[in-house]
């Protein structure tokens, strides 16, 4: 038999910058020029307020009150996507940072696994009238189900199967969830955000399906804390994109004629 060619689908890749910039703007402008030349549709941040989500003297606290930007840093981060063609979006921790970050109109808002039972952030994201991005990494199944009615008829969203470890290892995986998920959840998106080493459990989730793919970007591989650990750099990102590109041409169509 013989399989009909048609125009292949791409993956949406996310470079997730989140905090690696280190509360660096020139840093962190850097990372999204690198990003886009390394083939990212988007870049993602994390924008966190310490003092409402954090215990004074954590080690968290500690780490974001070094690396948040102010609003005028935020809308030179803002517009410099805009002006170099690459989505930008963030994760929000509460109601005043969704407020900060609609100012700049971004493509989506990212909800965290650990917020995503937070019925009241998913409501105030609604009214956004955006993409809405959510981890799934450490819900059950009733808790998806509580999510799935506090969404309601709202369609523009994204599940990322994920694993809230860092990093993830092979056996924590657990990437049949995604068959799982596209069934479950056949009515929205299925992505994978991942937080492993390598790019094993990316190539795996695009062979499943997966249409969005999150992964954590990084100036230096080598550097130590924040996120850098488990995050690809330039040149590595270019490569599993190739990867990528290559699985997708040789998964086709599900169809012989």
């Amino acid at each position: 038999c013989t399989l009909m060619r048609k125009k292949i689908s791409r993956t949406f890749l996310i470079a997730e910058i989140g905090i690696n910039h280190e509360g660096k703007l020139n840093k962190c402008l850097k990372m999204i020029k690198s990003a886009k030349t390394a083939g990212a549709n988007a870049v993602k941040l994390q924008i966190v307020s310490p003092e409402k989500s954090y215990e004074k003297g954590t080690k968290s606290y500690q780490i974001f009150s070094k690396v948040g930007f102010n609003d005028r840093q935020l809308k030179l981060i803002f517009n410099y996507a805009k002006k170099i063609n690459i989505k930008i979006f963030a994760t929000c921790d509460n109601k005043e940072n969704i407020k900060k970050i609609e100012k700049f109109k971004p493509f989506a808002f990212k909800i965290s696994s650990g917020l995503a039972n937070n019925i009241y952030l998913i409501e105030d994201l609604k009214k956004s009238k955006r993409k809405i991005i959510i981890s799934l990494g450490l819900l059950k199944k009733k808790e998806i189900d509580i999510l799935l009615n506090t969404l309601g008829n709202y369609k523009d969203v994204v599940f990322m199967h994920s694993i809230s470890r860092y990093p993830t290892k092979n056996y924590d995986l657990n990437l049949n969830s995604i068959d799982f998920l596209k069934k479950y959840l056949n009515k929205f998106e299925i992505g994978y955000s991942d937080h492993t080493k390598t790019d094993d459990a990316i190539i795996s989730a695009v062979a499943k399906g997966c249409k969005y793919i999150e992964k954590h970007f990084t100036f230096d591989e080598e550097r130590k804390g924040f996120d850098h650990l488990v995050s690809y750099g330039l040149k590595k990102f270019k490569i599993f994109k190739k990867k990528i590109l290559k699985i997708e041409e040789s998964l086709g169509q599900n169809i012989y004629v």
